[in-house]
């Protein structure tokens, strides 16, 4: 069950059990180191919309690796016992996917809620 608080004028949705549906946001464009070291820690920085309501949110990462190709899924979480949804934009703003890769070239891709993928080669040194 979802409840609201009003946080300097704002409602905002807590999350007081599993009951938030998940759905696929679609990133729509990402940032990447300028140099990526292998063996070494680095972020994937993501950006896109989430939603058209306050009580949509950024849930997590979901990454497999196959071989050298890294798929990507961006959840995002509705709080759908909510009773109030501020009509509010709701944005990734540099969401971190935090990887750390061997040497080599790699195919990055972010899966999109159409079915669709963003797609970006990364060569790790």
């Amino acid at each position: 069950m979802c409840f609201l608080s009003f946080i300097g004028g704002m409602t905002s949705c807590e999350k007081k059990t599993n009951v938030d549906e998940l759905f696929l946001i679609s990133v729509d464009s990402i940032k990447l180191p300028e140099k990526i070291i292998a063996n070494t820690s680095f972020n994937v920085l993501c950006f896109g919309t989430i939603g058209v309501n306050g009580c949509k949110s950024f849930s997590h990462f979901e990454t497999e690796k196959l071989n050298n190709i890294i798929t990507v899924e961006t959840w995002g979480k509705f709080c759908e016992n909510s009773s109030v949804c501020p009509d509010v934009m709701m944005y990734l703003e540099g969401e971190k996917l935090n990887l750390m890769l061997e040497k080599g070239s790699y195919l990055l891709k972010m899966k999109r809620n159409d079915g669709t993928y963003l797609e970006r080669q990364i060569l790790i040194e």
